[in-house]
């Protein structure tokens, strides 16, 4: 830090890892048990949350690795990627975004599964480049 950088982010509350959307999504998850911790620096709170699905065998275990596996294959092949090419689960965008809910302010940083090149702009001033490809699980 500089002597001009404030001492802290213009944040209130600074979400890791998803938090706010796990909160949001809570009474839609009945099954997924979470915890959220949170401290206190320079005036900001950071918060991440810890979340664990109730599995109750080792078959829903290893069929909760595949989702998510296949998951990452998906996105991956329908980002113009080789469908021969090894799964990439961290290739993704992030974004920081700042928002308001009345006077007090959020920081977060979602995810992006990748980027239309045809509304791509080097200011990043607007986010509608930026595609979320959601898969749902098919049994």
């Amino acid at each position: 830090m500089t002597e001009t950088t404030p001492p802290r982010l213009a944040a209130d509350f600074i979400g890791i890892r998803n938090v706010f959307s796990t909160i949001m999504r809570t009474q839609y998850s009945p099954g997924e048990i979470w915890s959220i911790d949170a401290v206190e620096f320079n005036g900001s709170i950071y918060m991440t949350t810890h979340t664990n699905r109730k599995l109750t065998s080792k078959t829903q275990h290893d069929l909760a690795n595949k989702y998510e596996i296949y998951g990452h294959k998906i996105k991956q092949y329908i980002t113009g990627g080789d469908p021969d090419d090894g799964v990439k689960p961290n290739k993704e965008y992030r974004s920081v975004v700042k928002l308001m809910v009345d006077q007090t302010s959020l920081l977060f940083a979602p995810l992006q599964d990748c980027v239309d090149p045809g509304l791509y702009k080097k200011n990043f001033k607007d986010l509608s480049a930026f595609v979320k490809i959601k898969i749902a699980k098919i049994h």
